[in-house]
């Protein structure tokens, strides 16, 4: 792969065409640059340089490339950490992009705060793997009964039953189960594969904001998203959650091989009491379970064999939460 004096010819490595890109601007030069991208096991993890510091040779490299559309000869000391953030691809991933993606670049004269994610710039590759996504995004959403925000100021967790209709489940779960078919999600050990802060995911967390803050009773800040493909024995024990998770939603999206009612076999397990045992949540598409991540323990037991199960976890924290620990997966 490498050609005289150790650096990658054009030929082997290719600039990735399923990427949303930002170029920051001031008084007409680039100073910054905020990338994320489907790439074979590392999609949409986000890359950000700047033209100062230790890594300005990296980001003068990108802003070529970004800018010419076109990869060029590196080092691999520069070759190697674009490649890990999936901006540079061999070949053969290349080959296992969904056909007809084209990279998005564009500009703006106001940087974005570090922990935002290209969610608009991305979405126009969501478009291409389902036209179902401005759907998903914008669809209205059922609001919350007294009795779910009763539950929830009683016991700091409530069912919401059916936030997306099945059909809108069914939808979602289409387009991750695509990404993951074709091995666009990142593997999380031995417990399946998963994608952070998505275009479809960041569009459910912002449709889901205003209900979440009726059920709570106080304005949120939206933290950040994941969908995850739970594989065969994976299993999540009880724990509490960071501090970017002060309220979580769990939604299942489907269970594989269907179960015959619709309903997932594999519950979400959450400590309600402390000494009173978990409990479980067994959840129909569209169901979701609100929760506070950080104070109830939570956990689901050993998957089945030959099963997988995806699931999307929603985070928000208090509006106040400081920038400085705003999540920036």
């Amino acid at each position: 792969m490498t050609g005289d004096g150790g650096t990658f010819t054009p030929g082997a490595l290719a600039l990735n065409p399923a990427g949303a890109a930002r170029l920051e601007m001031s008084e007409g030069r680039t100073i910054g640059l905020h990338w994320r991208g489907l790439a074979p096991r590392r999609s949409w993890r986000p890359l950000r340089l700047t033209a100062q510091g230790e890594r300005a040779p990296l980001f003068h490299a990108a802003r070529r490339m970004l800018e010419a559309g076109v990869a060029e000869p590196l080092s691999p000391a520069i070759t190697l950490p674009l490649w890990q953030a999936g901006l540079l691809l061999t070949p053969a991933e290349l080959s296992m992009l969904p056909p007809g993606l084209s990279l998005q670049l564009e500009r703006a004269e106001t940087p974005v705060a570090p922990w935002l994610t290209l969610e608009t710039a991305g979405r126009h590759l969501w478009r291409h793997l389902s036209t179902d996504i401005d759907l998903l995004a914008q669809a209205p959403t059922p609001q919350p009964t007294d009795a779910e925000r009763a539950c929830f100021a009683a016991g700091r967790w409530t069912w919401l039953k059916a936030l997306l209709t099945p059909h809108e489940t069914a939808m979602a779960a289409a387009i991750w189960r695509r990404l993951a078919n074709a091995s666009l999600l990142t593997p999380i050990g031995n417990r399946g594969d998963r994608i952070n802060n998505d275009p479809l995911g960041r569009a459910l967390l912002h449709r889901l904001t205003p209900v979440i803050e009726q059920v709570v009773g106080r304005p949120l800040r939206q933290s950040y998203s994941f969908a995850m493909d739970y594989g065969p024995g994976a299993e999540l024990t009880p724990h509490i959650d960071r501090a970017q998770c002060e309220y979580t939603v769990s939604l299942f999206i489907d269970y594989l091989p269907p179960p015959a009612d619709g309903r997932s076999p594999w519950p979400l397990e959450v400590e309600l009491s402390p000494g009173d045992g978990f409990t479980p949540f067994f959840q129909a598409p569209g169901d979701r379970v609100l929760f506070r991540g950080r104070e109830l323990r939570h956990g689901r037991p050993p998957l089945a064999a030959q099963a997988r199960c995806l699931v999307l976890m929603l985070h928000w924290v208090d509006a106040d939460f400081p920038d400085a620990d705003m999540d920036r997966s």
